[in-house]
């Protein structure tokens, strides 16, 4: 399975009980990403994605019912099925109250790029794989 998260510096996933992954160009990129695989998610996380069409699954057991791309915003999903991490990390550093449960360490960090968000000036995309 493939995870898509939105990270802090610090691996911070909320503050404030909020979401991180607002910014509307990661929402972009993850799209194009895809191209036609489905993305599976909570119903909270669909109002991101409602200006797109097409393969958007929203489910309460999502991470039950996919093993291709996921897109988490809390830290409570079985993490031993994860074989692959998409990170988008944001800039700076956020008063979190939840953390991405995964040690990056226990990855290989395969990519990694920059672009310009709509909310923050450089978003890194990351991308980890499962160390065999």
């Amino acid at each position: 399975m493939v995870i898509i998260v939105c990270l802090d510096q610090k691996n911070g996933m909320r503050f404030n009980h909020r979401r991180l992954s607002r910014d509307r160009e990661i929402i972009k990129d993850i799209y194009k990403m895809l191209l036609d695989a489905p993305l599976y998610m909570s119903s909270q996380s669909q109002i991101l994605f409602e200006d797109y069409d097409g393969k958007i699954v929203a489910n309460p057991k999502f991470m039950e019912k996919s093993d291709m791309f996921c897109f988490v915003e809390t830290s409570d999903f079985d993490t031993h099925k994860v074989d692959e991490i998409i990170v988008y990390r944001f800039d700076t550093v956020y008063p979190a109250d939840e953390y991405f449960p995964i040690n990056l360490n226990e990855y290989i960090l395969m990519e990694e790029s920059e672009f310009k968000g709509y909310s923050h000036d450089v978003i890194t995309k990351e991308i980890y794989s499962k160390i065999m």
